[in-house]
């Protein structure tokens, strides 16, 4: 039986949480709810005392690293919800969170706005914007000796190969970004000598509209998405799951370049990257779970030229914008976080 409730705002420290935590979290679904105070930047790396690991996999001495890929667009919009709405409401468990970043160049931002906003990156990538040209001759050089490969990448037309072959869209910009992810998070863990529990892929132009739900709430036996927007497959743009397997689905350039059995099933898939990611994850068998909607990307900046929506003339995806404000207004009547069942995550009333 669940006794007792947490309610995260009333406690002066992360440390004291951590007795009726583990109460809580013991239970079979669990609820969550945390308001978005400012906090120093430290917070976004606490540590608290070890305690016994709960049911669903995470412990105070458990970590979590979380990774931004992509460029900065409308970063002076998002960075404070990025800080107080998504990094510091991970840490809510007592879990450390590390932020990482695989970012870009574009518009008016450097990598140093993130510390600009309070968000400090433990490793992060600085990456020039490539000309289509330049990806695609890169590319081509490493799949020289896979026979075969060539012709079937240009055949198999689609924005999962953009912006090579004449396919226009980015799907090769953040396939690079995501390997940078899997490589700095790879030496943390090589520095630390252990490895984190929990990884978590993200967007930096992912503008959230109330806190992110607990770690606790994620059991590591799926991998955790936005519902809506799954374009045929599985949209990646924000990803919660266990380290290896999340790690495992964002090695797609490696993918790629070995020209891997899985590419070839792509004829069977939707051939954008939502297809391609969930062509990946059928192969390791993995599940998932959805998270209701309580976040959306704002209206690309004129200079982001290789954006998608600014090509196809659509400002917003407004049923995503209209999903994070519903979450919004069920936050102002003091909805918690649940995990309603095995596959489901979201703001309902009251306590269990």
């Amino acid at each position: 039986m669940c006794q007792g409730s947490l309610d995260l705002r009333s406690l002066k420290n992360v440390n004291a949480a951590m007795k009726p935590l583990n109460t809580v979290i013991s239970c079979i679904a669990v609820y969550w709810r945390a308001d978005s105070a400012k906090v120093e930047p430290e917070i976004l790396h606490l540590s608290a005392a070890p305690t016994k690991e709960s049911s669903f996999g995470v412990g105070a001495s458990d970590g979590c690293a979380v990774c931004f890929v992509g460029q900065l667009r409308k970063f002076s919009e998002t960075a404070e919800g990025l800080r107080d709405k998504l990094l510091t409401s991970l840490a809510a468990d007592g879990v450390r969170v590390d932020a990482f970043a695989a970012a870009e160049e574009g518009g008016p931002y450097s990598i140093g706005a993130f510390a600009e906003h309070g968000i400090k990156l433990r490793k992060y990538t600085w990456r020039k914007h490539q000309a289509d040209a330049e990806i695609e001759q890169d590319f081509r050089s490493k799949i020289a000796d896979k026979p075969g490969a060539l012709g079937f990448y240009q055949t198999l037309k689609g924005s999962w190969m953009s912006p090579m072959f004449g396919n226009f869209g980015n799907a090769m910009r953040f396939y690079g970004l995501e390997r940078d992810c899997v490589d700095m998070i790879k030496e943390a863990e090589r520095e630390d000598q252990k490895q984190y529990t929990y990884v978590v892929r993200t967007r930096p132009d992912l503008l959230w509209t109330v806190p992110h739900p607990a770690l606790s709430l994620h059991s590591l036996n799926r991998l955790w998405v936005l519902e809506g927007e799954s374009w045929l497959g599985i949209n990646g743009r924000h990803m919660v799951g266990d380290r290896s397997m999340v790690l495992t689905l964002y090695d797609r350039l490696r993918v790629l370049e070995a020209f891997d059995p899985v590419v070839r099933g792509m004829t069977s898939k939707s051939p954008n990257d939502e297809g391609f990611l969930e062509a990946i994850a059928e192969k390791h068998g993995a599940l998932l779970g959805k998270i209701e909607g309580f976040g959306y990307l704002p209206e690309n900046p004129a200079w982001a030229t290789t954006a998608w929506r600014l090509k196809i003339k659509i400002p917003v995806y407004q049923t995503e914008v209209d999903r994070a404000m519903h979450a919004s207004e069920k936050w102002k009547q003091k909805f918690v976080w649940k995990r309603v069942s095995e596959e489901r995550i979201q703001l309902a009333q009251g306590q269990l």
